[in-house]
């Protein structure tokens, strides 16, 4: 039978975490590292989509001679609530690839990579031809979450499903020699593992080692529309993570763990605006402590990146940037720190009465978002700069203006209306803020509120005055990416070409 999450496993998730943190497990601990060479123990995908025509395409490389077991997990964009996780099997080289797809007003995930997964691919729940097996993502934990955050009314359906983001996070190495490798290993007369049942509902510490860095992946959203902005492709690797310190436990599919607040890390490992590299310990312990470890590894202070936009055509030429807020769930969700069990993003502590630093705002299930301030500055390409002189619309409800309310949000450049420009985006904000003498330039996102910051302990020489003591780390923790497609002619008679590109954001970084 399928073991594919389609209810809240508190119980479990609560013992998960308490073996990490009660020592049955224990190791050393560690300090997480953003790797921008995108090799690591972990991967963060920024952004997926299925709406309109589009599919993104994801890959998962392993470059290592050992196995590897991951978790696969993908996120709804608004709350960053769990809509579908697996357990995948890597044998040394392999590569494993996936596509998010629409069907029946929500995501999908098909594949036909014979990778050993749990559930083995026979419980997936569809299986339309051989070979290619499907599974319908699920909207039970946002229903939840948003029920518990004051929503009475009608429950989310399966559209909030068509856009988020994916993790992949490390549980175990599985060493040469033993069963399990064996078992997940490709034959190479066959290219196929050669036994996936022995996988099923394997659980546990037997067989395997801690895990270690190695992975990178990518993804490649791929809009196949006869209109519009159809016929492109856009490109992006995925962001890379290690030093979390885990060991290896092989957790249930249906788990919440392993996540980026169960791990042992107790820092991160900053390099800041001043090329300084800073190891950063947060002023909380505890599975709150492990939570702000991961988000330093991410805080910017501010984010920038280009954008060109045909103000009198947007359908011709305009940008997208994605902007993902990874970890923003921990802090803002009274459901996720309970007293007694674990809940979808496997935490156990005290509830919250109010959003927690580096976050200023609870999520509101009545207006279905979590937002926060930020001040937006646009220069053009003949130096024009401007501060919110429009700013973002639609404003969302119970915002403040400039305000970004979602865990993935997308910003499209132009005076638009409705689903952003490229990525057709529904969790989306127009920009407004053009120059009347030039509609292209760059952008910086300022995440300089009061209470954008984590205080903490700066470990050693690694301590900008070359000694312990306490630091600040400002801003929120984000990465993304900018999209622009370019829709073009040599002439009136002839066909349009379509066009795009993709370029990661760049994070500015300050801890003083």
């Amino acid at each position: 039978m399928t073991t594919f999450k389609k209810n809240l496993l508190a119980t479990a998730v609560a013992s998960g975490c308490a073996m990490l943190a009660g020592g049955a497990f224990a190791q050393s601990v560690g300090s997480i590292v953003l790797n921008a060479d995108g090799l690591g123990e972990a991967l963060i995908y920024p952004y997926y989509t299925a709406r309109g025509d589009q599919k993104t395409f994801v890959s998962i490389v392993n470059t290592t001679t050992l196995g590897k077991v991951v978790k696969v997990r993908f996120r709804e964009g608004k709350n960053s609530n769990d809509v579908l996780d697996f357990n995948l099997y890597l044998s040394p080289y392999d590569v494993w690839t996936g596509q998010v797809t629409r069907e029946a007003g929500g995501s999908v995930l098909y594949t036909n990579d014979t990778s050993c997964t749990d559930p083995i691919k026979a419980d997936w729940a569809l299986n339309p031809a051989a070979g290619l097996y499907g599974q319908p993502f699920f909207p039970f934990d946002y229903q939840r979450v948003d029920s518990l955050a004051g929503r009475t009314g009608a429950a989310q359906d399966l559209d909030r499903t068509l856009e988020g983001y994916m993790e992949v996070i490390s549980m175990a190495n599985v060493p040469e020699g033993n069963a399990l490798f064996n078992a997940i290993k490709h034959d190479p007369s066959t290219g196929r593992p050669a036994n996936c049942s022995l996988v099923s509902g394997l659980t546990g510490s037997a067989n395997v080692l801690a895990p270690t860095g190695g992975l990178f992946g990518g993804a490649a959203i791929i809009d196949l529309s006869a209109t519009k902005t159809g016929g492109t492709g856009i490109g992006y690797g995925a962001t890379a993570y290690g030093g979390f310190a885990r060991p290896g436990v092989i957790f249930s599919p249906s788990s919440a763990n392993p996540n980026f607040g169960d791990h042992n890390a107790t820092s991160a490992v900053i390099t800041d605006g001043n090329n300084r590299v800073v190891q950063v310990q947060p002023t909380a312990g505890g599975v709150l402590g492990a939570a702000q470890s991961f988000a330093m590894a991410n805080m910017a202070e501010r984010i920038v990146g280009e954008y060109s936009v045909d103000t009198t055509n947007l359908t011709a030429h305009t940008t997208d940037w994605v902007v993902t807020m990874p970890a923003k769930h921990y802090f803002v969700n009274r459901a996720t720190w309970l007293t007694t069990s674990g809940d979808p993003h496997g935490q156990v502590g005290p509830s919250p009465a109010g959003a927690l630093a580096p976050f200023t705002t609870m999520w509101s299930g009545v207006n279905l978002n979590a937002c926060e301030q930020v001040l937006p500055t646009s220069t053009s390409r003949e130096e024009d700069r401007e501060t919110s002189r429009l700013g973002f619309s639609p404003q969302p409800p119970g915002a403040t203006p400039n305000s970004l309310c979602f865990e993935s949000t997308v910003i499209s450049f132009g005076k638009g209306t409705g689903a952003s420009g490229v990525l057709q985006s529904t969790n989306n904000l127009w920009y407004l803020g053009n120059h009347a003498r030039n509609s292209n330039g760059w952008l910086e996102l300022f995440f300089n509120q009061a209470g954008h910051r984590l205080t903490g302990t700066a470990l050693g020489s690694f301590n900008p005055t070359g000694a312990a003591g306490p630091v600040t780390v400002f801003g929120l923790p984000v990465l993304g990416f900018k999209a622009a497609v370019f829709r073009v002619s040599s002439s009136p008679a002839l066909p349009l070409n379509n066009y795009a590109e993709a370029q990661p954001l760049h994070a500015v970084r300050r801890v003083q």
